[in-house]
């Protein structure tokens, strides 16, 4: 059992105070099959948690119980040592304001109406245009926040981002376009950063499918991949080759996965050999679909895989969506195969999930090995921190090695930040709160 003792000076933005009932209340929620809320099944070592989000159990049940207003419990029902971990970085367990979500259940969230608890307050939210926050009075600690507003402007295209930053309009931007690093190093030198992201991207061969299904297809495209010449010639913005799901960025995490540095020549000849095995010669080539992301730098990377692939005898056709159609269609299974990026907390439990039979939100491609899950449900219940890292490089070794996804590699955080912005710093996660910003000597 875990027990929270809960600020007594917290309050939400209208004035009611912050109470362990609302934790509780966030809980039931996040559980509630309606709600359709993400990554429910990281929290399943609670008390009851799966059982009632399988309609089993009543929310009475769960092992999160508002001791008084102010003390939290939390009961377990087997070792989670990322708990903390999963308490500060998963949003829809975050405390919500039931008094306001109950009065307003579809409107509670909008501009002028959201009810929160941290530093700012949504003013503003015109769809695809613009958000404002502004600064929240009644926050806990509102004399330390340094800024009484900020604005979010959403850019698909980081050429117009940072046409944008150039000109002034923008004092931040969490990205900057693909193969502008040398020419950022000339011209804005000290205005941009580069940082190692807690992010992978992959590939996600549909299992579901032939030839998908034949592991010796989805060989035969993870051999063809160049991964030093798609990081160094193509993207050119510091991402680092991977062949592993589970960053290395992790700290103290080494991934099981030896690159294979034969020389492209000779992994392109055993792939043909693997098609050839698998029914796909010249006269019959492995034909597919290949859907990716909308955005230049996804495009970019496409073109180049396609092209390796080719080289093989392989016809990838491509197709683009924008990210919110994109993987809308990986959840419902309609791809051959598709790009897909992913980042979590920095432990390697939440990576493995990425592949486990009942991670259907995020197990794009339908992998399933029993063995595997398994080896990660164990992994899960280690609190040697040592002994945990051991058990889920086996369970990496085992996925990849059956080429479960197509790994290509490690982002970078690209970020652009004006040199008066202060309080900013560079994180894995990519995650700038805007609570510890303060401008000084602003021209």
């Amino acid at each position: 059992t875990y027990t929270f003792n809960l600020r007594k000076d917290a309050v939400w933005s209208d004035g009611r105070p912050v109470t362990a009932t609302d934790a509780v209340f966030a809980f039931h929620r996040a559980l509630d099959p309606s709600t359709k809320a993400a990554y429910t099944t990281q929290i399943f070592a609670i008390k009851n948690a799966e059982a009632l989000f399988l309609g089993k159990a009543k929310p009475s049940d769960l092992g999160v119980i508002a001791k008084d207003p102010h003390t939290l419990d939390i009961v377990l029902t087997r070792p989670q040592p990322t708990l903390l971990l999963l308490l500060a970085n998963l949003p829809m367990i975050y405390p919500l304001p039931r008094h306001a979500i109950e009065a307003n259940p579809q409107g509670w969230a909008r501009a002028g109406s959201m009810v929160s608890s941290g530093a700012f307050v949504l003013a503003e939210w015109k769809v695809g245009n613009k958000v404002r926050l502004t600064k929240n009075a009644r926050f806990y600690d509102a004399a330390s926040v340094k800024i009484d507003e900020v604005h979010y402007y959403p850019t698909v295209d980081d050429n117009t981002a940072l046409n944008l930053f150039r000109a002034g309009q923008l004092d931040m931007n969490p990205r900057f376009p693909p193969n502008q690093l040398p020419w950022l190093r000339k011209n804005l030198s000290g205005q941009f950063k580069i940082v190692p992201a807690l992010w992978v991207t992959y590939l996600v061969p549909n299992i579901r499918k032939a030839p998908f299904s034949d592991p010796r297809v989805r060989r035969a495209l993870h051999l063809a991949i160049s991964r030093d010449v798609l990081t160094a010639k193509v993207l050119r913005n510091g991402e680092k080759p991977y062949w592993g799901i589970v960053p290395d960025v992790i700290e103290n995490y080494v991934s099981p996965i030896t690159p294979d540095n034969r020389p492209l020549p000779e992994r392109q000849t055993e792939a043909r050999s693997l098609l050839s095995a698998a029914g796909f010669d010249p006269g019959k080539p492995l034909a597919f679909t290949f859907s990716h992301r909308a955005g230049f730098h996804n495009r970019l990377a496409a073109v180049a895989v396609a092209s390796m692939w080719a080289d093989i005898g392989v016809k990838a056709d491509l197709t683009q969506a924008d990210v919110s159609a994109h993987y809308d269609k990986l959840r419902a299974g309609n791809f051959d195969i598709a790009d897909a990026g992913y980042s979590d907390n920095a432990d390697p439990e939440y990576f493995a999930y990425l592949l486990e039979t009942k991670s259907v939100e995020v197990n794009y491609g339908a992998y399933s090995n029993k063995t595997y899950d398994a080896m990660v449900e164990r992994a899960r219940a280690i609190l040697d921190r040592t002994a945990r890292f051991r058990a889920f490089q086996d369970a990496e070794r085992l996925a990849i090695g059956e080429n479960a996804v197509i790994p290509m590699f490690l982002s970078v955080e690209r970020v652009l930040i004006k040199p008066y912005v202060k309080g900013l710093e560079e994180n894995p996660l990519g995650q700038y709160p805007s609570r510890f910003i303060r401008i000084e000597g602003r021209p």
